[in-house]
């Protein structure tokens, strides 16, 4: 018999088998077979396979794909009927176990962000996937790859190749060096569950990155010019210095009066010039413009300080 009573791991089209045909009537024949499977031990009230009648599947039959499920303990028995119509008894009832389900892949990632076809995108883009999804129930991310390509649907040289991160399952940074300024990349991720089973990769999708920045444009030099004091006005070439003039007479008298101030000459003409007088001390301050100044000055004393004679002339010639 076969499956072996209790035995695991069986697919889920296994092949039941009985012992061979054997009837107490001389010459009776096997004419056909019945071949019962059920999920609830003794209860074959509802079968999950029934063979009926079979005068084909005598002594083995294979059971038909759909029937049966992963992991789950299955009861069967069979009975032999000979040529005359005559049904033996039903066999001792046996069980098996079918197999685990196989791991299924994981669900196919889709590209979150960025969104496809973005620009301005900077040079460390975070990259977005979907959740993750699995057929199979207790199954685990385990793992992502995520990969950069500037050649759309050509992955063979990436810019970007995490491999498998199990880390960076929905998400991961572009590290820094790895894209540049104004440039079209495409990308996508796979994912892989906890059995190492991985997903398809993600719809691919694009962004483009943003431009250089621009340079700082240089400080200008400075070109003022510094301030240049003006020269003094050109003079006429050729003129005759006047004759110097006249003194006027000193008075006889101490009468303390004021005396008329001096004329400035050179040789060139009348200069502009400016005496202070302070009374009783006989300082003297003359400024004046020109080349070459020669002044001739009388100046009596408005106040006659002690040890001065009464009246005193001051007579200096100055040269600049």
């Amino acid at each position: 018999m076969s499956p072996a009573d209790g035995a695991a791991g069986i697919t889920l089209t296994p092949t039941l088998q009985s012992s061979d045909f054997s009837d107490p009537d001389a010459g009776d024949a096997h004419g056909v077979s019945q071949w019962q499977i059920t999920a609830v031990a003794g209860d074959y009230s509802v079968a999950v396979f029934d063979s009926q009648t079979d005068n084909v599947n005598l002594v083995s039959i294979v059971v038909p794909s759909g029937k049966l499920s992963f992991s789950t303990t299955y009861y069967w028995h069979v009975r032999h009927q000979d040529d005359h119509g005559e049904w033996s008894a039903w066999s001792a009832e046996t069980s098996f176990t079918t197999m685990s389900a196989p791991n299924q892949a994981p669900a196919q990632p889709v590209n979150i962000s960025p969104a496809n076809g973005a620009a301005g995108i900077t040079l460390t883009p975070t990259l977005q996937s979907s959740d993750f999804s699995d057929p199979d129930a207790g199954d685990t991310h385990g793992a992502s790859q995520w990969q950069i390509t500037a050649v759309a649907g050509d992955y063979s040289v990436t810019v970007f190749d995490s491999q498998a991160d199990d880390v960076n399952l929905l998400s991961i940074v572009v590290p820094t060096g790895k894209l540049s300024f104004s440039t079209t990349y495409y990308w996508h991720v796979r994912h892989q569950d906890s059995h190492g089973e991985w997903s398809a990769w993600s719809v691919e999708t694009s962004f483009v990155t943003e431009a250089a920045p621009e340079a700082a444009p240089e400080e200008p030099e400075d070109e003022s010019v510094p301030d240049v004091p003006s020269p003094p006005p050109a003079q006429p070439a050729d003129q005759t210095a006047p004759a110097e003039p006249e003194m006027p007479a000193e008075p006889d008298d101490d009468t303390e009066t004021a005396g008329s101030l001096p004329t400035a000459s050179d040789s060139r003409g009348p200069l502009p010039f400016v005496l202070a007088v302070i009374a009783g001390v006989g300082a003297v301050a003359i400024v004046g413009t020109g080349l070459f100044l020669a002044y001739t000055m009388r100046l009596r004393a408005l106040s006659k300080p002690r040890g001065l004679s009464s009246a005193r002339t001051i007579s200096k010639r100055l040269r600049k």
